[in-house]
């Protein structure tokens, strides 16, 4: 399941990555990473003007979820929300990657925010 959400400078793609076979979510995984916890921060230039910047997070199965960013003090501030009501009896692992398109925006750091609901 893959969704996306637009931006003037950035777009958010979610994926679910349940049916990755090397990635069971295990009770003893999840104690030791943490539910909606945001772990494996990755950023990659994969153009002059393009950022790549992703997490994974570990929720109910069959959620969805989106995200916005702003950058604040040099703080690339990444918050993500569930999107659906719905949530299964089950963990799985999700990713969230942040394209950022602009040459303008500089940040020295990323902080990365679970919320409730849409801000």
């Amino acid at each position: 399941m893959s969704n996306e959400a637009t931006n003037t400078w950035y777009t958010v793609k979610f994926q679910s990555l349940c049916d990755e076979l090397e990635r069971p979510v295990t009770p003893e995984r999840a104690a030791r990473l943490g539910t909606l916890k945001a772990y494996d921060i990755q950023q990659k230039k994969i153009a002059a003007d393009t950022t790549l910047v992703s997490f994974d997070f570990i929720s109910n199965c069959c959620e969805t979820h989106s995200g916005n960013a702003t950058i604040l003090n040099g703080v690339l501030n990444l918050n993500y929300y569930q999107t659906n009501s719905e949530a299964c009896r089950c963990l799985c692992d999700y990713r969230l990657t942040y394209t950022i398109s602009d040459t303008t925006r500089h940040w020295t750091s990323i902080k990365v925010k679970r919320f409730e609901k849409k801000n």
